[in-house]
């Protein structure tokens, strides 16, 4: 009994518990991830090229953002980067165990997030029909691809690994629902146009989203960095390029849409890459070395100010108000989602619906309100409450208005946390939203 009370989520000491323990197994599978992409840049090149890769990775806003939270983002992309161990060693020594495992892991990887699967469609393709290519001629297999015997048991193991981690046996129903999930998701989310025009549209914001989310001076690093690995190889880092290549075309160019969140994976790989390339084009000259730590400053900077908005999110700085100037006895209302507002239970206030017909009834003291979540599309009704609300025709006036700002911090200068609007490509946005307080006129 006591286990099983332990485990029900409906019971909040239960729920925190497994809350911060989720939170816990992220931060130790970023710290994998962070030493996988070390040992693979040391193997491939050296121990300097090792620290530069897991330095690149660090500083890397989504990933430093999503190692603190309780979703499968970092899971997923941990055992991502632990396949692509074995990838490197099947490139280079073409063991059965190496091709093994890499399937296994790789499906694992799918079974935790299913957008996993993009890094393994042309690798898998180009293994497959290699292998049956050289099979037919009668030939030898070259190295990185699994004779046919090989094959066969590496799609045994990927079939049976996602049978048991999809639980498709036990629970077919489910699993039906969950495709058909996916399968509605993709429409819904689409952002860009199945189009020639829409794909290079796509292709655009998707390198703007990848030069924000590293950085544009380790971005840039990282541009060189794959210039130079096309042109002179290594050939285990050429290689590596056929996962990140193979996420972008067979998941986001299918599913038409993308967040920063998406790219983690793609990053892993442009680590490596960037890591080598700064270890060697570093070699000798002072003001590259120069050139390098500004890059390095300004990267870090964003991380720890990131980290610094999330601990002086306005949120918090409202509660504060809210208890020191609303009079007891009035009312509080929150107007859209709660976990974009103030805490409830730190402030007590009651949910409103986004409606003037719902203001009018309740008539609340006071309304809190989020700013950037009321600049959403939504129906007229909706668009009309935080019109009527905000110009003061539904009877309130603004009394407090909260966005923390960090002195000398580079996030000032970059329309996502700045901005009123929502940004569609990213939750960091999110983070230390503008927090409005209305009262009622009286």
């Amino acid at each position: 009994m006591a286990v099983a009370a332990l485990l029900d989520r409906t019971i909040e000491p239960a729920y925190s518990l497994m809350f911060l323990a989720n939170r816990l197994l992220s931060v130790l599978l970023a710290l994998a991830t962070l030493v996988i992409v070390y040992a693979l840049a040391r193997e491939i090149r050296s121990r300097r090229a090792g620290v530069w890769a897991a330095l690149v990775l660090l500083l890397t806003l989504p990933f430093s953002y999503y190692a603190k939270l309780s979703n499968v983002d970092v899971p997923y992309v941990f055992l991502f980067a632990l396949s692509l161990v074995f990838y490197v060693r099947l490139l280079r020594n073409s063991l059965p165990a190496d091709f093994y495992l890499f399937t296994l892991i790789g499906v694992l990887a799918v079974c935790v997030k299913d957008q996993a699967y993009g890094f393994y469609v042309l690798p898998g393709a180009w293994m497959g029909m290699r292998s049956i290519w050289s099979t037919l001629r009668r030939t030898p297999v070259p190295r990185g691809v699994p004779p046919l015997r090989v094959l066969m048991v590496m799609t045994a193991i990927a079939i049976v690994t996602f049978v048991i981690g999809q639980n498709v046996l036990f629970n077919p129903v489910g699993f039906r629902e969950h495709v058909e999930f996916l399968r509605i998701g993709r429409v819904h989310y689409q952002m860009f146009p199945g189009t020639f025009a829409g794909q290079l549209q796509m292709l655009w914001t998707a390198l703007i989203e990848l030069g924000r989310t590293m950085s544009w001076p380790l971005a840039l690093a990282g541009a060189f960095g794959v210039l130079a690995v096309v042109r002179r190889g290594p050939r285990e880092l050429r290689w590596l390029l056929l996962p990140a290549v193979s996420f972008y075309l067979t998941c986001i160019g299918l599913v038409l849409y993308h967040y920063d969140r998406f790219f983690l994976g793609i990053i892993v790989v442009l680590a490596i890459i960037t890591g080598v390339w700064i270890d060697e084009w570093m070699n000798g000259f002072r003001l590259r070395r120069a050139l390098l730590a500004v890059a390095v400053v300004y990267a870090l900077a964003r991380v720890v100010s990131l980290d610094a908005l999330l601990i002086l999110d306005a949120r918090y700085t409202a509660e504060q108000w809210l208890a020191v100037h609303v009079p007891a006895g009035r009312t509080i209302a929150g107007a859209g989602l709660t976990k974009y507002l103030p805490r409830e239970e730190v402030v007590s206030w009651q949910p409103l619906e986004e409606d003037l017909g719902a203001l009018g009834a309740y008539k609340p003291d006071y309304v809190v309100i989020n700013v950037t979540h009321g600049t959403r599309d939504g129906d007229a009704a909706r668009r009309d409450f935080y019109k009527h609300l905000m110009d003061g025709s539904a009877g309130y006036t603004r009394v407090a208005w909260f966005r923390t700002r960090l002195p000398f911090s580079p996030l000032n200068y970059e329309a996502r946390f700045q901005a009123l609007a929502e940004d569609p490509f990213s939750n960091l946005g999110k983070i230390n939203p503008p927090i409005e307080v209305y009262a009622r006129q009286r």
